[in-house]
């Protein structure tokens, strides 16, 4: 008898799991993505470069040295002098995490 009760008591639920369950969701986009649709919109003509270009112009060592120093608004300006007046210092601080990420030496590429 208990069994009998059951099947239709999982089916129910499984039923009502599947109704409640959200399809059209907002995919989340990660911070690294994130910048480099920024990068690719806003900057890449000004730049006359990718964002992966940009940020394998310094190995990883050297991007957190300079990060370090207060310096990566004003590299980020010298190897972009027209990018002026665009990245505020939220997309400031993305960019040094995706240079960061994808810096020369790492052997790694962006997924999109």
């Amino acid at each position: 008898m208990t069994k009998l009760l059951l099947i239709p008591l999982i089916l129910a639920s499984s039923i009502i799991m599947l109704i409640a369950e959200p399809n059209n969701a907002p995919l989340e986009v990660t911070d690294l993505e994130k910048i480099q649709t920024i990068f690719k919109k806003r900057l890449r003509k000004k730049c006359r470069c990718g964002s992966v270009y940009f940020a394998q112009q310094h190995t990883q060592s050297e991007w957190n040295k300079i990060n370090k120093n207060g310096l990566f608004k004003d590299e980020f300006l010298k190897l972009c002098p027209k990018g002026v007046g665009i990245m505020d210092d939220e997309w400031i601080e993305l960019l040094f995490q995706f240079s960061y990420e994808y810096a020369k030496g790492t052997n790694k590429r962006p997924k999109i």
